[in-house]
């Protein structure tokens, strides 16, 4: 650090010009000269920034500390906890509740602070690689649903997380299976939980749609353009209608893909679903904002484009790197 002091002073003062806060605060505890060049009241800077800028300037110490991470709800940093896994989740000790969904599938809680401490430690390489590989692993839940004079209903759901040039990428899959038809339980009986804007609610896709289109409704008294988010629940009725065949669509308001394929026997139905989690970063730098469920019915509302992502270029990059 010493051959800073020997740069022109016009060239020093550029470079500290361009720094982030954040790494003026490290570069102020590496040594009595720089200390005293970044000198500054660090808890009124910190107050006179934007909530936005402040949990930019804690993930950006996060983003150096392998056993920290940057809570965006309380802008601090929590020590990270190895017993805190998607399948094992654990609450911060803010309480903080970091989880994308209300519902977690068999138990499999993905949350902020899982995708940013793994993106961190896959780019260190050379620290808690054994949690790291425990918050990549594969999770897989199955149950089954007894009905009344009806076949029972088995549904198995896999979550595969993989970082892809430093983004973490999700794929998750739903397979239903009746040994009748599996169009009862898709169109009267499941809940997807997904993306926030194609997830299938209530129970089936009847009942998701009528719920989706009240919504609708409401949101056209405020815009009279607004129109109601049914893509997933019409691949899956495409899917029922042509057995065999993969019904492709893409979340217009988050980086997601879907495929759903109905087997040529009727009897099995599988839903998948890739998700652009992002890089490191916040959560509104790196869009994973785009994937947080909101309040009321504006998930389900379509508002335009706003990921910007090309429909089926998470499953293409997938699919590729699996090769």
């Amino acid at each position: 650090m010493d051959s800073l002091f020997h740069l022109p002073p016009e060239l020093f003062r550029h470079i500290i010009d361009m720094m982030d806060l954040h790494d003026e605060f490290v570069l102020s505890q590496t040594g009595r000269g720089l200390r005293c060049v970044f000198s500054r009241n660090w808890d009124e800077a910190l107050a006179q920034l934007s909530p936005e800028d402040r949990l930019r300037f804690w993930a950006g110490l996060a983003s150096i500390s392998p056993d920290h991470w940057a809570c965006p709800r309380c802008c601090r940093l929590h020590r990270v906890d190895t017993s805190d896994t998607p399948s094992t989740p654990q609450d911060p000790p803010c309480g903080a509740q970091l989880s994308l969904r209300r519902i977690s599938e068999g138990g499999y809680s993905l949350r902020q602070n899982h995708m940013q401490t793994a993106l961190k430690l896959s780019r260190m390489g050379n620290s808690h690689q054994e949690y790291l590989a425990r918050l990549m692993s594969p999770h897989r839940f199955s149950f089954t649903t007894e009905c009344v004079f009806q076949p029972q209903i088995r549904e198995t759901y896999t979550a595969k997380p993989r970082i892809i040039n430093g983004r973490f990428i999700l794929r998750e899959e739903w397979v239903i299976t009746d040994e009748k038809n599996v169009a009862r339980p898709l169109l009267h009986n499941i809940i997807i939980p997904s993306c926030p804007h194609l997830c299938v609610i209530g129970k089936g896709v009847i009942n998701s749609k009528y719920w989706k289109r009240r919504g609708g409704r409401l949101a056209r008294q405020a815009n009279p353009n607004a129109r109601e988010i049914i893509l997933l629940e019409e691949a899956i009725e495409n899917a029922i209608r042509y057995r065999g065949v993969s019904i492709i669509c893409s979340c217009p308001r988050c980086p997601t893909d879907y495929e759903v394929c109905v087997s040529e026997s009727g009897r099995m139905a599988t839903i998948r679903a890739w998700h652009d989690f992002g890089g490191e970063g916040t959560p509104m730098d790196t869009g994973l904002n785009l994937h947080v469920r909101n309040a009321g019915v504006s998930d389900w509302i379509d508002q335009g484009p706003r990921s910007g992502h090309v429909p089926g270029s998470i499953e293409r990059l997938w699919l590729d790197t699996h090769r």
